[in-house]
């Protein structure tokens, strides 16, 4: 922001000394951040500020490594493919975090046009920041639940240590595909379910290192974040696709490249603990693909966890084609597996899977959730709908 010192205000002494009181400095530079500051003062006006959110992302999108297959197939190929949380700006408080989860085979650059879009609108930039979760997707489903469960968690405490922020304690979260299936397992309690599903006898009484166990513990054994209070999900398959269980899929699931500690730890758990195991972790360890599969039990555990009375739950669902039965999908996931019970609110989109975070009807269906939050949460101003 370039500003001119305005004539006028002059003692009588300086308009007589003219040019010679003046200040040889013609203007000041001021560098202003727009995701800060939305207009500035001139005089008595008070104009917005001209700003480019798609730039930055532009750029960021051309600098990221094609980590999406690469993040299925060599799931831990090196610090591209490492879980993390990302920040696509300096926290600023008083801004509730938008965490956004990709899907199967994909990154972080999948929500750059949502993100993109949803910036276009003064109200998510005043409220709202947005946060994008990067996994590899090909590795184990649990534990990359675990490590988004751990860096929330982490972050939150860092930027609230005290829990006093209630824009820090009512972060919403927006999975597409699987990622919606890692969002809902940090507002549910796990109990003994999944380690029911990969065992038969008690999880202390299976033999194995101490490390090992401490490991293995934070991806079976879960609360419920408490921060968190809505879930979307869009297009996500709560109770599987039937493409995971076609040839082309089983093909790629055998290509995933397991690493060799995982690796060395299953067999190790099986050898040290015959009988222990159900033959479906006996024989390997599940792939993201496998768990998709409709008869898969672990799939089948994530479904039937309630999540508690305080987090808000919507759904988009992909219907532009019928299936072969009939049934409405969106190429990928069917209806019945993209709808869930006990939402607030359901959308239909005529989208394909892929397509469908990126279609407009979903932008202004997220809209609409985030004004709703703001409101039920009272986070606006004076509890009004933004503007």
């Amino acid at each position: 922001m370039l500003r001119f010192r305005l004539p006028g205000g002059e003692k009588p002494l300086h308009k007589l000394a003219g040019p010679l009181y003046r200040d040889p400095a013609p203007a000041v530079l001021d560098l202003v951040d727009p995701a800060e500051v939305a207009g500035v003062h001139i005089g008595r006006a008070h104009p917005p500020l001209a700003a480019d959110f798609t730039t930055p992302l532009l750029d960021m999108l051309a600098g990221m490594p094609k980590s999406g297959l690469e993040g299925f197939l060599q799931p831990f190929g090196g610090a591209d493919t490492e879980p993390r949380l990302e920040f696509l700006q300096p926290h600023v408080k008083g801004r509730i975090p938008v965490v956004f989860i990709h899907g199967l085979a994909s990154d972080e650059g999948t929500w750059f046009d949502m993100i993109n879009d949803l910036r276009a609108c003064p109200f998510f930039q005043r409220y709202f920041e947005p946060w994008v979760y990067h996994y590899p997707t090909g590795a184990s489903f649990l534990p990359a639940s675990a490590v988004l469960r751990q860096s929330l968690a982490r972050v939150v405490k860092e930027l609230d240590p005290d829990g006093t922020d209630p824009c820090l304690q009512n972060l919403v979260l927006i999975g597409h595909s699987m990622g919606g299936l890692h969002a809902k397992l940090q507002v549910v309690a796990s109990g003994n379910h999944f380690w029911n599903a990969l065992a038969t006898v008690p999880f202390e009484q299976v033999r194995m290192p101490q490390q090992v166990r401490q490991t293995i513990r934070p991806a079976l054994f879960f609360q419920p974040a408490p921060f968190v209070k809505r879930v979307v999900f869009i297009a996500t398959p709560h109770q599987g696709s039937s493409l995971a269980s076609l040839g082309v899929a089983r093909l790629a699931s055998l290509t995933v490249q397991r690493p060799p500690e995982l690796t060395a730890i299953h067999h190790m758990l099986v050898a040290a603990n015959p009988g222990a195991f159900r033959p479906e972790f006996e024989q390997n360890l599940p792939t993201t693909v496998q768990l998709l599969r409709p008869n898969s039990p672990l799939l089948k555990v994530a479904f039937e966890l309630q999540p508690p009375c305080w987090v808000s739950l919507h759904s988009v669902v992909g219907v532009v084609h019928h299936s072969v039965t009939g049934e409405r999908t969106d190429c990928v996931v069917p209806e019945s597996s993209a709808r869930y019970p006990g939402v607030v609110s359901e959308l239909d989109v005529r989208a394909s899977h892929t397509k469908i975070h990126h279609h407009l009807e979903t932008v202004v269906e997220i809209e609409r959730i985030l004004r709703q939050h703001l409101l039920e949460t009272g986070l606006g101003d004076h509890g009004k709908a933004p503007g």
